[in-house]
């Protein structure tokens, strides 16, 4: 999973700040977006995602596993940066960092 944190590495021209894009108080990793955000909206709030994902790692029904990664896709796509919308740009296609480039 592609968080901000990690995409800042990835893609710097793009991803300037590892920041939330909710709170901007915290680094966007994916403990924070899906759990500990006091942002985040109803959907993806610790009382909800978390327990959705355990169900969905120990179930078997697609329903439940499709619903769990919609969620989860749901709250990541609320980080992407301003003029980044998922039909207009894929970071997949995006060229990574030089390697030789600062952290």
């Amino acid at each position: 999973v592609i968080t901000p944190v990690l995409a800042k590495h990835l893609w710097p021209e793009v991803y300037v700040t590892d920041l939330c894009r909710l709170c901007g108080k915290e680094r966007a990793t994916l403990a924070h977006i899906l759990e500990d955000c006091e942002c985040a909206n109803a959907d993806n709030s610790a009382d909800v995602l978390p327990p959705l994902m355990e169900e969905a790692k120990r179930s078997e029904d697609y329903d439940v596993q499709h619903t769990a990664i919609q969620q989860i896709l749901a709250a990541l796509e609320k980080q992407r940066p301003d003029g980044m919308e998922a039909e207009r740009v894929n970071p997949s296609t995006l060229k990574p960092a030089a390697s030789g480039s600062p952290r």
